[in-house]
């Protein structure tokens, strides 16, 4: 079902606006593109491997921040990263393995490294699954246990359906205050300013 609703106020011509802005280093924006990720890896793998995606979601993940000593023109992590994921996946095709947590990992490891300074995934992330592959009920053949590749969701197949329901809404052009402040969170989190001042991650 779609919906368009056209409101002829302005934003500019309310009384005040309010506007916040997740950048990349937020935990919430981190834990978005970390759930991406490991479903952009694990579709991928099961493509290489399989010629079919396997049915996963990986959409609950939560980050802990490390502990770190720090002081004045030093800082040192002296507890890692935790990165949990819940969801559900099939870990094997038949008899063959998906190598889940080294997906997972890897999706982590990128993002972290992407937005941090100074990450090193092998000292400074731990990676937890809550990930299982329990069969749903009223599912004649287990989407999380396929017997074989021909089990798979194949790229293009006709007929696919979601099994999840999606409520979005949008709108534009962005307001000045809006353009003010994603101007301001893609100039600090850009390339030349991390360049001239790393110090501020």
């Amino acid at each position: 079902m779609l919906s368009i609703e056209r409101h002829h106020q302005s934003v500019e011509d309310l009384p005040y606006e309010l506007v916040e802005r997740k950048g990349v280093g937020h935990p919430d924006t981190m834990c978005d593109a970390i759930a991406e990720r490991m479903s952009r890896f694990y579709s991928q793998y099961c493509l290489s491997r399989f010629g079919g995606v396997a049915h996963h979601w990986f959409d609950k993940v939560t980050l802990y921040g490390g502990g770190a000593d720090i002081d004045y023109g030093r800082g040192e992590l002296t507890a890692p990263y935790r990165v949990k994921v819940f969801g559900k996946c099939a870990f094997r095709v038949g008899s063959v393995e998906i190598p889940v947590r080294d997906l997972m990992f890897r999706a982590a490891s990128e993002v972290l490294s992407e937005v941090t300074t100074g990450f090193d995934p092998a000292r400074h992330l731990v990676v937890e699954l809550g990930v299982v592959d329990h069969q749903g009920s009223g599912r004649g053949v287990s989407r999380y246990q396929p017997a074989s590749p021909a089990d798979l969701v194949r790229p293009y197949a006709a007929g696919l359906v979601s099994n999840d329901t999606n409520l979005l809404h949008g709108y534009a052009p962005l307001s000045r205050l809006e353009t003010a402040v994603l101007g301001l969170e893609n100039l600090i989190n850009g390339p030349d300013f991390k360049r001239r001042h790393p110090d501020t991650g």
